[in-house]
């Protein structure tokens, strides 16, 4: 039997949105340390509203896109004749409803956290 000794577990990588908390600042990097050696420490990135939603967005887009490509690229005849122009104006309609989803749910967020300025006491 042989005494294998444990290597560390790499930290968690987690992003935050700024300013959609109960105010507290955050510097990005900052690193969370759990109590035990069985649980990973979490590295905390803090992140711009209007970077989540891009982000989001291009995720949303390319999924999309992806999945028109793969439905008329490999001859299942599901968008025979489908043009690329048409693929990406195709793909930009469910980028544009999750943005705005997106949206509403970070200004949300931001409206908990300032309730005098926007009236809503």
């Amino acid at each position: 039997m042989t005494d294998e000794k444990s290597q560390p577990i790499p930290p968690l990588k987690v992003a935050i949105i700024e300013g959609t908390g109960d105010g507290t600042q955050i510097p990005s990097g900052t690193m969370a340390v759990t109590p035990s050696d069985h649980q990973p420490n979490i590295r905390i990135k803090v992140v711009a509203p209007i970077v989540a939603i891009l982000v989001r967005a291009g995720n949303t887009f390319f999924v999309t896109f992806s999945g028109l490509l793969a439905g008329s690229g490999l001859g299942l005849g599901v968008l025979a004749g489908a043009s690329l122009k048409g693929m990406i104006l195709t793909a930009l309609l469910p980028t544009f409803v999750g943005a705005v989803k997106d949206c509403a749910t970070i200004f949300g967020k931001l409206e908990n956290r300032w309730p005098l300025s926007t009236g809503s006491i």
